[in-house]
């Protein structure tokens, strides 16, 4: 959360923190475990409908379109890099969905760097 707070203005903060489900998990204590271990129970948790999480891959996403090259793959550091330069400027919306991201595929998801393609559907 100190990375968040440091990247993001204060109402920035605020609007990622009381708007989404991450400040529940921000809240806990903090203990030592492997971050796959998360990984893996959240997956086992998973009962939704596969169905509900389907959408059009030819429908343009404006996150990538505006903020990443749409020719390649977007890796881990793509994202970190974009998040760290604030690409976003003053659109607020556009700052809580790249610290939603940020937030899972650096705290809990915390997949290597350089090679880690993310996924899509993600954004």
């Amino acid at each position: 959360m100190n990375v968040l707070a440091e990247k993001l203005s204060e109402t920035q903060y605020n609007q990622f923190y009381g708007t989404t489900c991450f400040a529940q998990l921000s809240s806990n204590r903090r203990c030592h475990v492997q971050a796959q271990l998360i990984r893996c129970m959240f997956l086992r948790e998973i009962e939704d409908n596969e169905n509900d999480f389907v959408f059009n891959t030819e429908e343009p996403n404006m996150i990538i379109l505006q903020y990443f090259d749409v020719r390649k793959a977007i890796t881990k550091k793509q994202l970190v890099d974009n998040f760290s330069n604030k690409v976003w400027g003053d659109n607020d919306d556009d700052v809580v969905k790249f610290a939603i991201l940020f937030y899972i595929h650096s705290f809990i998801l915390s997949e290597e760097p350089t090679t880690t393609i993310i996924d899509r559907k993600d954004f």
